[in-house]
């Protein structure tokens, strides 16, 4: 099965053709002749009028319709298409090329629904393209992703409820998206850095956070070996399903979700990961699991990472007085560490709120706390 990134060609057949990117012109992407608005809405117009001949019988028109598509041609007919219509020309793939054409109106038909305002075409579409079949429902999905910014709402309950309803299809459709680094591909491919910017992201990882059975071991895949913006997605937002434990009480995170933010933070490479991962432990509802790495990371290279985990420990409360040692050296540490400015106040800044959260005591200062714990070590 081809990948979502081919299957974009389709659903961009008829709105591939832009007039501000200098590749889409009628002389090979140098910039000349680029049509005007006005006219690309024609062309789209009369792609889908000629593909909507296939959806009927009469060969003759349809003769014709092929004839038509070859003049448009590229960029407002895409690849896909194109190659269909010389398959239709050849008696001996003529039939299956006539079938690939009808579905392929079909498809387009339902995609041109998700340009209105009305979510009940919305709705039309999500039920004709499911209908069509695997490949259609993939489409689907990559045109929900790239829409994702100009309707997050909208786009987000449609690829939640697909991923549940369809399952794996959807679902690797969602993940391959968050695994797409577009500056290491086609600049001018269906996904760009525009597209697939961090609010992108964390729009689609979200979709996989809640589902009603995530694919843990792919999400993790994903978090620990991805791109850094699906890193840092994944880092912000897994400790943000949290059911409740009728036995304790409380609510926490599930352990396979606490597991990848303590990987996250014990080894990715990008501090920006780490110290979002410390910030969701903190949030996730489960010292037992979160404390061990986040103590750990109080010795992290990074004074943001270090900020993020004494914040993180400090929101357990006295629950967390294990790390109060441990936070105690940090801050003895700081002056070998010859850490000044800015860093050097945002953590005692952080250590010391979190000391006081942990501890109950309101000292103010951190040198206060230094003093104080080395009076009860003497005791």
């Amino acid at each position: 099965m081809r990948t979502i990134l081919s299957f974009l060609t389709l659903a961009a057949a008829l709105s591939g053709c832009t007039t501000d990117d200098p590749g889409n012109d009628r002389n090979g992407g140098d910039g000349r002749d680029v049509m005007p608005p006005r006219d690309v809405e024609q062309e789209k117009k009369r792609v889908l009028e000629c593909l909507r001949t296939f959806e009927g019988r009469d060969p003759d028109v349809m003769d014709a319709a092929c004839e038509e598509l070859r003049e448009i041609g590229a960029p407002v007919v895409s690849e896909e298409i194109l190659g269909n219509v010389e398959r239709f020309g050849n008696p001996r793939t003529r039939s299956a090329a006539h079938e690939r054409l009808r579905w392929m109106s079909k498809v387009v038909r339902m995609l041109l629904l998700l340009e209105s305002t009305d979510k009940e075409d919305w709705k039309h579409c999500y039920a004709g393209m499911v209908a069509l079949g695997p490949e259609a429902t993939l489409r689907f999905v990559g045109v929900l992703i790239l829409k994702m910014n100009s309707n997050p709402a909208w786009c987000r309950a449609m690829l939640l409820d697909v991923c549940n309803e369809v399952g794996p299809v959807a679902q690797n459709g969602v993940l391959e998206a968050l695994n797409y680094t577009p500056e290491v591909k086609d600049p001018a491919g269906p996904l760009t850095a525009r597209t697939m910017d961090d609010k992108t992201r964390e729009g689609i990882a979200s979709v996989l956070i809640f589902l009603k059975d995530p694919p843990a071991s792919r999400i993790r895949e994903s978090a620990l070996n991805g791109p850094i913006g699906t890193r840092r997605a994944l880092a912000k937002l897994l400790a943000a399903n949290r059911a409740k434990d009728k036995v304790a009480g409380t609510e926490a995170a599930p352990g396979w979700a606490i597991d990848i933010l303590v990987e996250q933070l014990s080894r990715d490479p990008a501090w920006q990961v780490r110290a979002d991962a410390a910030d969701s432990l903190g949030r996730c509802g489960d010292l037992l699991h979160a404390a061990p790495a986040l103590i750990l990371a109080l010795k992290d290279k990074d004074h943001w990472v270090r900020r993020s985990s004494c914040i993180a420990l400090g929101q357990f409360g006295a629950a967390a007085k294990d790390s109060v040692g441990p936070m105690i050296e940090m801050l003895k540490g700081l002056d070998a560490e010859k850490l000044e400015g800015n860093p050097r106040r945002e953590l005692d800044n952080a250590a010391t709120d979190a000391l006081r959260k942990i501890t109950g005591k309101r000292f103010n200062e951190p040198s206060t706390f230094l003093t104080w714990w080395d009076e009860q070590q003497r005791k």
